[in-house]
């Protein structure tokens, strides 16, 4: 499950490994319904944490409220040598209000 915790300018996140995952995708966004998220990725299945300090490229806003997900992903190659990306079950929505 994805565990937040919000700081000064920032929201580290940690969350419990997913057997067989190759990378996580954290999505922030600034409204409820997640309609602007942005994706970032998290590479390596055994990395479980990461910390959120801008939103589409400007710095977390202090007392602006963030919505953010995260979700599993497993790469792999097919047969004729194409990359896929098998993307997992997104977490419940944590509700973040940036210091």
């Amino acid at each position: 499950s994805l565990k937040a915790a919000v700081g000064k300018g920032k929201v580290d996140l940690s969350w419990g490994k997913v057997t067989g995952a190759t990378g996580y995708q954290v999505l922030v966004a600034s409204k409820k319904d997640m309609s602007d998220a942005q994706v970032v990725d998290v590479k390596g299945g055994s990395t479980l944490k990461t910390t959120i300090k801008a939103f589409k490229g400007k710095a977390l806003k202090t007392g602006k409220t963030y919505y953010i997900k995260m979700r599993s992903f497993k790469e792999a190659t097919n047969a004729l040598g194409k990359k896929n990306k098998y993307i997992g079950i997104q977490s419940l929505v944590r509700t973040c209000k940036v210091k």
